[in-house]
Parts: structure tokens; sequence; C-alpha cells
């Protein structure tokens, strides 16, 4: 096998289902892991009814994606990896082998993203990120990103100033489609730190690759569609959203700890702290 694609399901089948046929029909030939956290829908009894050449892992808990992936990771071998989320559509058949063509002749290309697409056709700024630093971070919590979007600090969360159809190096690509060589996830430590349940994991994996050298390349040419949201029924439950805040504070507290001295830092980590006890406040469900 050329490629493992893993893609890490919870009750999200119809979703699932239509990536798996689009990954199916790609031309390159590939092993197909699920690992599913849990579902209590049709996911695994359909699995092996409509896709029996699919590699299903079951769960009895839901581990969250960076561990869940961490162990379809651990359980294939091949030279390369691509891990997908259920709420994609690769409608390019060419895609999956272009991007290992692509890594194949680039050996400094460590991590590789494409050009996620919402269902509107609109792209989903999380494929091409910047670094999130204490400052840029602050910013796109006021929204400030908004107000100018191609301003190279304001907008440097969404990596607002690199062309969405300008192919080059990025600083974070986003975990629902990234492919990478197998041994520079073994290089690196593994591909997810499984402190990060949901959220910030893609984007220190990719500040791990870019510190061991190697480079984090956005391919605009390899688009595909992002239902982004569709697998929390459209809106982020209340375990989602404190997830996303509290991944940000530790991903402050690995690589910026000594910066929280200075007082924009500081405000960055007050303003992701208030967020979480806005969504505690405000959504009365069980996390």
């Amino acid at each position: 096998m050329d490629v493992t694609i893993i893609i890490v399901s919870y009750n999200c089948y119809s979703l699932l289902r239509d990536c798996l046929l689009t990954v199916l029909a790609q031309d390159i030939v590939a092993e197909v892991i699920v690992v599913d956290n849990a579902s209590v829908d049709e996911t695994r009894q359909n699995i092996g009814e409509e896709f029996p050449s699919v590699r299903l892992i079951p769960q009895a808990d839901n581990l969250g994606f960076g561990a869940a992936s961490n162990l379809g990771y651990r359980m294939s071998s091949s030279p390369f990896v691509l891990f997908l989320n259920p709420d994609t559509r690769l409608e390019d058949p060419t895609l999956i082998r272009r991007g290992v063509e692509l890594i194949r002749a680039h050996s400094e290309i460590g991590i590789l993203g494409g050009r996620l697409l919402k269902e509107d056709g609109t792209l989903d700024h999380a494929c091409k990120r910047g670094e999130p630093t204490p400052v840029r971070a602050l910013c796109y919590y006021l929204r400030l990103h908004r107000l100018f979007p191609r301003a190279p600090v304001l907008a440097g969360y969404v990596a607002g100033s690199h062309d969405e159809l300008d192919a080059g190096p990025v600083d974070v690509v986003n975990g629902a489609f990234m492919l990478a060589r197998r041994e520079v996830i073994d290089f690196i430590g593994g591909p997810f730190d499984e402190r990060f349940w949901m959220y910030a994991e893609d984007i220190d994996a990719c500040r791990r690759a870019r510190n061991a050298g190697f480079i984090v390349w956005y391919e605009p040419s390899m688009r595909l569609v992002h239902s982004k949201g569709a697998t929390d029924s459209g809106r982020r439950s209340t375990r989602t959203k404190l997830a996303f805040y509290e991944s940000m504070n530790l991903y402050y507290e690995k690589w910026y700890p000594s910066k929280f001295r200075h007082p924009l830092a500081a405000v960055a980590r007050v303003a992701a702290k208030l967020a979480i006890l806005k969504v505690q406040v405000l959504n009365r469900e069980t996390p």
C-alpha cells in the first residue's frame, strides 16, 4: 500500500458514507481505516456491509480526534498517511495520488494540506493558517481579521495575506486533510499530542514538523469539499466549544510559557478563559 487513509468517526454515518465513496474512487491503492469513537448510530453495522474493504476499529469511548487518529496510525505501515475528516468529499479521483507524488518529489515537504471549500464554495480559512501567536490569537478572538482580512498581523491567525490560490509554505494546514510521510511523522514523535482532545492537535503537529526543519505545504490545486460543522449538527456542542479554547490554552502553555509574561499574551490567554466561562454559562447542556 502506498498510503493509509485514517478517518475518525462519531455518529455521522451519512457523511462518512459519502466520504468513503469518494475515497474508494481514488486512483491509488490505499488502505482505509475508520476509527469509530463509540458511535450509537448505524456506523458499525453498515461499514462492514457497504464497505467490506474498509478496516473498522471500534472504540468503547470517545477518545477524541488525536488519540483515535494515533490508534489508526499505529495499526498501519504505509509510507504515506492521510488524516481525513468524515465530513470531506474528494471529488477529484486523482487528488491523493497527486499529493503523494508531490511529497515524493520534494523531500523537504513534511506535511501537505489542500484547499478546503465549504458547501457554498467559499474557502474554509482553516486549511491554511499562521502560527497562532498570542497576539494573532487575540486579534482573532476580537474578530479583527474580519475587518482587515489581508493584514499580516491582524489576520495572521488565518494567514490572510497568503492568497487562497497560491501554493507554498504555510505555518499550519488543517487536520481535516493532512497528508504526511511516515518517516517524518515518526521523526517528530508521532502524529498528534493526545493531550489535545480535539482542536489544536493539527497546529501542534505542524509546529513540530517546522521545528524539525520540514516544510508545511499548502496546495490549492488539491480541492475538496469540507462540510464544516456538519458532524456536530451544524453547531458545536458545549463539549466541543470548550475543547477549542482549552486546547488553545494548552498550546500556549506548551509552546509559549515564557511569553505569557507579556501583557498582550496575558490578555490573549484571559480572552480564551473568558470564552470558556461564557460557553459554560450560556450552554446548559451536559459537556
